[in-house]
């Protein structure tokens, strides 16, 4: 497994481990998580990105592979990925999304937020997400300590089976992209990059 990890990103609390068909459970421990630096390869010459790599080694015939972990980016609504499908079956699929309330307007009478963000889900059907917001806030706090979190679980999810000659995995393979929902034209992102880049 491999998580990319970019400039403003931060990684916590990554656990992994394989749960063998007995019941037995084998942890993924700490040293075994690589940091990697740097990128090279096909089209990309080098990339001062990070990222964490790392493997099952207990793994064998039926047994289940689970992993989990923290994101934190300094810029909100920046654009991100959640892969949906992979070339083993997925059980469970959750990921969740945590923003500070004070950068959300909130409109709806079940206290949800009006969103200034798009998702969008590719060669897969996904419903919205299930809402948790903080319904009161106590004096002295800020509203940006107080958090709004949106999850998607999905369960079951049938694997991907790349086949021979088959084009780019992004054709075919289910994900979802976010973005900020006033990108709606090329201009947007090209002013984006040149203010906050």
């Amino acid at each position: 497994v491999e998580i990319n990890i970019y400039n403003d990103e931060k990684l916590e609390n990554i656990s992994a481990r394989t749960i063998k068909e007995d019941g037995t459970i084998v942890d993924v421990k700490k040293e075994e998580f690589y940091k990697i630096k740097g990128e090279s390869g096909g089209s990309v010459f080098y990339a001062d990105r990070e990222s964490v790599r790392f493997t099952f080694p207990a793994i064998e015939k039926n047994c289940i592979v689970e992993y989990r972990y923290k994101k934190y980016k300094r810029r909100p609504f920046v654009t991100d990925i959640w892969y949906i499908q992979y070339p083993l079956p997925v059980v469970k699929n959750i990921y969740t999304l945590s923003i500070p309330r004070g950068l959300l307007e909130f409109v709806n009478s079940d206290g949800s937020p009006v969103w200034n963000w798009n998702f969008k889900a590719y060669n897969y059907y996904l419903e919205k997400p299930s809402f948790k917001s903080p319904k009161f806030m106590s004096t002295g706090k800020s509203i940006y300590e107080y958090k709004v979190t949106s999850t998607w679980e999905l369960n079951n999810v049938l694997p991907f089976e790349k086949e021979e000659m088959m084009p780019d995995l992004y054709s075919y393979r289910g994900y979802v992209k976010f973005s900020p929902n006033d990108w709606k034209k090329w201009n947007d992102i090209s002013e984006w990059y040149y203010n906050q880049l």
